[in-house]
């Protein structure tokens, strides 16, 4: 490569790197700036660099199928011939069988379904395990293991909700049968 003194295109060399920029702007003797990835060939602009590895098909594979690392030019190409050949590398496995999947969902489904993966949320009430919070929380509802938050000013029924407890305090009914003289 050139030094910071000296011409790109006719070698001349000058006192400082100033000097050298300013004869390169002046003649238009910026050397090749762009490289083909496979050849070597310099040019000018990218444009003209891409133009040639395009045409002459010199561009590097820049995408490899993870299983026999055949080199393919596009994301879209690696991928079609891993499904093609079946090439899938699976990414995810099950930490008690050690069987693998090529996506998580597909792994938690599987520990799931066969119950192998430790349950990590308890029913503080019951000490019943559960995988998911979800799972906790509706063991909580169906067993009305909820302490009430939430009681109704005329009943003194507990909610769990602040929603609940004025949706019962609303009811039409429950205003009537606590409110309305009786006939």
């Amino acid at each position: 490569m050139y030094g910071d003194d000296e011409c790109e295109t006719c070698d001349r060399e000058f006192c400082s790197p100033q000097a050298a920029i300013q004869h390169m702007n002046a003649l238009d003797h910026w050397g090749p700036q762009y490289e083909c990835d496979t050849c070597d060939q310099e040019f000018f602009t990218q444009g003209s660099a891409d133009q040639h590895m395009d045409d002459k098909g010199h561009r590097k594979p820049q995408f490899e199928c993870d299983t026999c690392n055949k080199e393919f030019h596009s994301q879209l190409a690696a991928n079609q011939h891993m499904d093609d050949k079946g090439h899938w590398e699976p990414q995810f496995e099950c930490e008690t069988c050690n069987k693998k999947f090529h996506t998580q969902s597909a792994a938690n489904q599987h520990m799931d379904d066969k119950g192998h993966w430790e349950p990590q949320f308890d029913c503080e009430t019951c000490n019943k395990k559960f995988h998911t919070q979800s799972a906790a929380n509706q063991h909580m509802d169906d067993t009305e293991h909820w302490e009430p938050q939430f009681d109704c000013e005329t009943c003194d029924k507990g909610f769990n909700t602040q929603l609940s407890a004025n949706q019962h305090m609303d009811a039409l009914n429950h205003y009537k049968q606590h409110h309305w003289p009786r006939l």
